[in-house]
C-alpha cells in the first residue's frame, strides 16, 4: 500500500491531536511503543540524543525510557499521530517466533526511526475489521507488526524486558487509576511483603506515593489523546475529585497544560 493511503487509513485510528506546538516533559515508556506520525512533526529527546520524526515517519521505542516529547503541527493542520503500544507478552512471542527462524538478533537501539513504507503492509493489518477491538486478531496484527519491524533491523525491543517494580506498579495502577491504593493493595497485587517493596523502591529511588500519582497522569495523558472526554471526566477516572487539583499536577508533571490537547 502507498504512504499516503495508509495514512488516510490510519487517520481512522484515535491517536494524539493538537492544534499548538507543545512539549512534553519525561513521558514514561514502560513497553515497546511506535508512533506514527500522520500530519505535523515530533522530536524525541532521551539525555543529549535527538531523534526527529516527519509525516510518513515513525519512531520506535524498544525499551523502558523516560523521554521528553515536542510535537508540532504543520502550517495551518494540526498535529496527528497513531501510537502503537505492545504488551511483553507480544514481544515474547514476537522473538520466540523469530528464534525458531533463527532471526532472533537484538539491535543496539533503544530508539529508532523508520519509513512507514518498511513497515505498511504490517501497519495496514492494524486496520482489519478483526484487529480494531481488543482480542486474538488485534495480538496477531501486533505481532506481525513486532515482525516485520525486527526484520528491518528494528529488534531493540528483542532485548526483553526490564520488569523494573515501578513498571509493575505503574502498571497495576494504570489498569485501575480511580482506585484509592494503598500499600497492602499493591503488596497484595505484586506479592510482595512492605519491607521488600520498600526497599525495592528504595533501590530504584522511587515512592510508592510518587509512581501513583505518575501512572494517574499517564493514564490522563493517554485519555486526552484518545478520547473526547471532558476534562472533568477524565480527571475524575484518574482519580481526581478536583478539576483545578489535576489541571495543577498535570501542569506539574508534564510541563503543559491538559487543554493543548482538546
Amino acid at each position: 500500500m502507498k504512504t499516503q493511503a495508509l495514512l488516510r487509513r490510519l487517520r481512522q485510528l484515535t491517536g494524539p491531536v493538537a492544534s499548538v506546538r507543545h512539549h512534553l516533559r519525561a513521558v514514561q515508556v514502560d513497553a515497546p511503543t511506535l508512533m506514527v506520525v500522520l500530519a505535523g512533526e515530533k522530536r524525541v529527546f532521551s539525555g543529549e540524543q535527538t531523534w526527529r520524526c516527519a509525516v510518513g515517519e515513525a519512531v520506535m521505542v524498544h525499551q523502558p525510557l523516560a523521554l521528553d516529547v515536542e510535537n508540532a503541527p504543520a502550517r495551518g493542520r494540526d498535529y496527528r499521530a497513531v501510537i502503537v503500544s505492545f504488551e511483553w507478552r507480544l514481544v515474547e512471542l514476537a522473538r520466540s517466533i523469530l528464534a525458531a527462524h533463527g532471526a532472533a538478533v537484538p539491535s543496539p537501539s533503544l530508539v529508532s526511526v523508520l519509513p512507514v513504507r518498511d513497515v505498511s503492509e504490517a501497519l495496514a493489518g492494524l486496520m482489519e475489521p478483526e484487529a480494531l477491538s481488543p482480542g486474538a486478531g488485534r495480538d496477531l496484527a501486533l505481532v506481525r507488526l513486532l515482525l516485520a519491524l525486527a526484520r528491518r533491523g528494528h529488534s531493540g525491543f528483542l532485548r526483553g524486558r526490564v520488569d523494573s517494580v515501578c513498571a509493575q506498579v505503574r502498571a497495576l495502577v494504570g489498569a485501575a487509576p480511580a482506585r484509592r491504593w494503598t500499600s497492602p493493595q499493591v503488596e497484595r497485587a505484586l506479592s510482595m511483603s512492605g519491607a521488600t517493596l520498600r526497599r525495592r523502591l528504595a533501590r530504584e529511588e522511587a515512592s510508592l506515593r510518587g509512581l501513583i500519582l505518575e501512572a494517574r497522569l499517564h493514564q490522563a495523558l493517554g485519555l486526552l489523546q484518545t478520547s473526547g472526554e471532558p476534562l472533568k471526566s477524565i480527571a475524575f477516572a484518574c482519580g481526581y475529585r478536583s478539576r483545578r487539583r489535576f489541571v495543577a499536577a498535570f501542569q506539574a508533571r508534564f510541563g503543559v497544560a491538559p487543554s493543548i490537547f482538546r
